[in-house]
């Protein structure tokens, strides 16, 4: 069980310019409660995979990537201390932007 869903800045700044009652924000919300309950709702990101940005900005070792609708990616973190979970939400990104910033293909 988690015991704590939180989100960095960039990821709360693009979930406050979605319009309320929007379906990808509903989305959002229904991610973060399957994480109360399950921290690997989303897919194992390979570590060697991971961000060079994420790691020097979140310092993280573990990355999850959960699929939106509208071709959008919901990026993840799991943190544990102890008997305490935490998942933190770290960015959400379009299908480019995620394939961009994973070097699927090139800007």
């Amino acid at each position: 069980m988690v015991n704590n869903v939180g989100g960095s800045e960039r990821a709360r700044k693009f979930y406050n310019t979605l319009p309320v009652g929007s379906r990808l924000k509903k989305e959002i919300d229904q991610a973060k409660e399957l994480l109360r309950s399950k921290a690997d709702i989303g897919n194992k990101i390979e570590k060697k995979k991971i961000p060079r940005e994420y790691k020097r900005e979140y310092g993280i070792d573990n990355l999850f990537r959960y699929k939106l609708g509208e071709g959008y990616r919901l990026l993840y973190t799991v943190l544990s201390d102890g008997n305490i979970t935490t998942c933190s939400v770290i960015d959400i990104l379009s299908h480019s932007e995620y394939e961009r910033l994973f070097g699927y293909y090139p800007d």
